[in-house]
């Protein structure tokens, strides 16, 4: 009734009909539910929080599936357990459609074609171990917003002027994070010189503009690692869905343009458990903890082309220490460091008694000390030192815990009643079971506390069946038993 009042009608039932609300100034999409709405008189410098959020809603829908519906992630298979939630029938035959991803990379690589197998195995062991392992900074781990206008601006200028001079981006033998062998990635280096627009100055803003509200997001002050993009997808790619390799831990993604022919979802397993289609419009810049949240786009883009820039940072304190140089990748100096932190060295998204810890700890034996092989009280699995370095494959650990005559501890149950027997057995990592079974490990000797599946059974179930854990084990007599047989 006024430019300062925006009034919300009382209706007992709209059935989720859009309603399409009009003043002078603003026009707002309101999606109804069956719930009664009750007039309301809005303020207009409150319009803007109730437009971001409806909008962040609509744009994060919340799927009804976890982990390993839409693209395997935690196991090599897609799901059929049905507590996990399920894809409508639209979407396919996932598992199909995996193994079909798979094949494309064999072929295209030929006698190195086993490569692509291999990181496989390494991108769905990075997406079960290292998310428990990390600090979490946020309630959901995602969230989305418009990238500072000034900022964007500068970008997708410089993306209209260079458009067409993308050079074919390079992959790693055997590399399955993007099917560039179907549909090839292209990159616009933002910092090029020889490009209109193109340098460090046009990084360094993006950088800076994009740290301020991931830090007011995450609360954590936050250090550059890595700048990536223009990143050009094209029709049909897909992106695995994976979590970023340390120290990429508070990430942006920003969309320059896109011309597709329907929304090409960022699909994101929040800190819930549960998958959400993100989709961006040009201009929108989506913060995520990139170390924790499995994130990738499992559908096929339908269009010419989608274009990124990728924008990373770590909590202050590990990446000038590190190997990190500043020179080439941050645009400040830093001081800090988490070698002085309580932490015991590690930095402070790796979580104590994690399997991630006792990885970190490998790469840096300096840091161990004989107390960190011991179970940590505040760790409600029971694992102890043993079971972390198995589930890693870290077998020179193993050998550190028996020189420290804690022997005994490579045949210790956790509170799930798992040997670290199991753990080497479930992962893959041969040396480890080699280890165990020289130190007096029985192959035979089965989960649940001795009533559960048996090692040759949890490799059976998620390793290949030309795997050499499981010729190992077959050679030493192993049986394949469930929890209802006996021995």
């Amino acid at each position: 009734r006024s430019s300062h009042t925006l009034e919300f009608y009382s209706a007992d039932r709209l059935d989720n009909q859009p309603i399409l609300l009009i003043t002078s100034s603003i026009v707002i999409i309101v999606l109804t539910t069956s719930r009664r709405i009750d007039i309301m008189k809005i303020d207009p410098l409150a319009l803007t929080g109730i437009i971001c959020k409806a909008a962040s809603a609509i744009a994060q829908q919340q799927q009804n599936y976890g982990v390993d519906v839409s693209f395997p992630m935690h196991y090599s298979r897609i799901t059929t357990d049905p507590n996990n939630g399920q894809l409508d029938a639209s979407s396919g035959n996932r598992q199909e459609f995996y193994d079909r991803y798979l094949e494309g990379c064999r072929d295209f690589y030929g006698s190195d074609g086993d490569e692509c197998f291999k990181t496989e195995e390494d991108r769905i062991a990075m997406n079960f171990w290292q998310p428990q392992s990390m600090q979490n900074y946020t309630e959901l781990g995602f969230t989305k917003m418009r990238a500072p206008e000034n900022v964007f601006k500068l970008l997708k200028q410089f993306w209209d002027d260079n458009n067409g001079q993308e050079d074919p981006e390079e992959w790693f033998i055997g590399n399955t994070y993007a099917n560039h062998w179907e549909a090839p990635t292209m990159m616009l280096a933002i910092d090029d010189e020889t490009l209109k627009g193109g340098g460090r100055n046009l990084k360094y803003l993006t950088w800076d503009s994009a740290r301020k509200p991931l830090q007011d997001w995450m609360s954590q002050e936050l250090t550059p690692v890595s700048f990536y993009g223009v990143r050009k997808y094209t029709t049909g790619a897909v992106l695995a869905p994976h979590v970023d390799k340390l120290p990429l831990v508070a990430s942006a993604i920003i969309n320059l343009a896109q011309d597709v022919d329907e929304a090409w979802p960022l699909e994101m397993i929040g800190h819930d458990g549960k998958a959400h289609s993100v989709i961006m419009e040009p201009g929108d810049m989506v913060l995520y903890e990139s170390h924790s949240v499995i994130h990738g786009r499992p559908f096929p883009l339908k269009g010419r082309f989608y274009a990124n820039v990728f924008i990373h940072f770590e909590p202050v304190g590990h990446s000038l220490k590190h190997g990190h140089d500043p020179d080439l990748e941050t645009i400040h100096t830093f001081t800090g460091g988490h070698e002085n932190s309580p932490n015991h060295g590690l930095p402070p998204y790796i979580l104590e008694g994690s399997p991630e810890a006792a990885l970190y700890r490998q790469k840096h034996p300096e840091l161990w000390e004989p107390g960190y092989y011991e179970v940590d009280p505040e760790d409600a699995t029971g694992s102890n030192g043993a079971h972390y370095a198995a589930a890693i494959g870290d077998h020179v650990t193993l050998w550190h815990i028996v020189e420290n005559h804690r022997a005994e501890m490579l045949h210790e149950y956790d509170n799930n009643g798992w040997l670290p027997l199991h753990e080497a057995a479930r992962r893959g990592h041969l040396e480890v079971l080699k280890v165990l079974v020289d130190q007096g490990a029985d192959v035979n000797d089965r989960t649940s506390f001795g009533e559960g599946f048996s090692a040759l059974h949890l490799a059976y179930h998620t390793l290949e069946e030309d795997h050499p854990v499981i010729a190992y084990l077959l050679s030493l007599g192993a049986e394949d038993i469930a929890p209802e047989q006996e021995l």
